[in-house]
């Protein structure tokens, strides 16, 4: 719970949990007060859900508003897009993205459609032209296959072996660990500096007096300011401490998430396959000149990149 965000006071103004008068006259309706003057009661009531959980899902809120549904980089007609590998190619040649493009096969008869193919080309040669990148059209088919056939594979060899899941768990225990180092001394030393501010700030109050009440004014708004910071921090690091709790929790989550795979890829929504791809592919990268592929995989603890050469229309 949060109070003093605004203030419609007239008289007085409440500054580090105190009211001090207000010394000139009001000529406003209100007063957007700084945030170290909140008022901030924390666990007001029991969660329905942890902090980790909510902060995730508030991200997820911002990464789907910038990036569109289910943060797959589409947006508009893109969110609609056949195109699975849409937003995870890159050119190795220019940097540009490679973009879904549709080739027209045969002559344009008026009343008779044409026969049209999908492919993959980099956008650099698609707006600027080979003075920019050469063409190499790749099949839409053969690349979306090639990366799935690929995810499968390495599900296999990871997710459904007892020594792939044993791996996978040390490597989620490994990178949690560096994530948050020595995380009890850290919120140890955190909340007994919080118990030293408020210590304190009831001392300066119980000592104000009109002799020194600007100073003591002056001096609760700076331990006001590193309170709210602090409690910010302890804030992340209780987040931190709860993914280290949920660390058995989120293995069970990529188990889950391997197992789906052929059934997304059988009965899914081309929105829920692309999404499935995103799980485990962070980039794709395309050379147009050694037709070199080069693709980078999450969630697949020591092993490199999966490489083949693309085949030129």
């Amino acid at each position: 719970m949060v109070w003093n965000r605004t203030s419609f006071a007239k008289f007085h103004r409440i500054v580090s949990g105190i009211a001090i008068p207000i010394r000139t006259i009001m000529t406003i309706s209100h007063v957007e007060n700084d945030q170290e003057n909140w008022i901030v009661i924390r666990d007001a009531h029991s969660p329905l859900i942890s902090r980790l959980q909510f902060e995730q899902a508030q991200q997820r809120r911002v990464n789907t508003k910038k990036f569109g549904v289910a943060n797959t980089g589409n947006v508009g007609r893109g969110a609609r897009s056949p195109y699975l590998l849409s937003g995870l190619i890159y050119c190795a040649h220019c940097g540009y993205h490679w973009i879904g493009y549709t080739i027209h096969q045969g002559r344009r008869i008026k009343g008779r459609d044409t026969i049209k193919n999908p492919y993959y080309l980099c956008n650099g040669y698609v707006t600027k032209g080979k003075k920019i990148c050469p063409r190499l059209a790749i099949p839409k088919e053969q690349l979306e296959v090639q990366v799935i056939n690929k995810i499968a594979e390495m599900i296999q060899q990871r997710f459904q072996t007892p020594e792939g899941l044993t791996s996978i768990k040390q490597l989620v225990q490994e990178v949690i660990q560096e994530d948050i180092p020595k995380i009890d001394r850290q919120q140890s030393d955190n909340n007994a500096r919080i118990r030293e501010i408020n210590q304190t700030i009831h001392n300066l109050i119980d000592n104000l007096t009109p002799t020194n009440r600007d100073f003591v004014d002056q001096r609760l708004i700076e331990l006001k300011h590193e309170l709210s910071t602090l409690e910010l921090k302890q804030m992340d690091l209780e987040q931190l401490d709860a993914k280290k709790i949920d660390t058995v929790k989120l293995i069970e989550q990529a188990v889950m998430l391997a197992q789906q795979f052929q059934a997304v890829f059988a009965e899914g929504t081309t929105e829920e396959k692309r999404l499935f791809i995103r799980s485990f592919v962070s980039k794709i990268e395309i050379d147009p000149i050694t037709l070199d592929v080069n693709v980078e995989f999450l969630l697949m603890p020591g092993l490199e990149q999966a490489k083949w050469k693309a085949q030129e229309k």
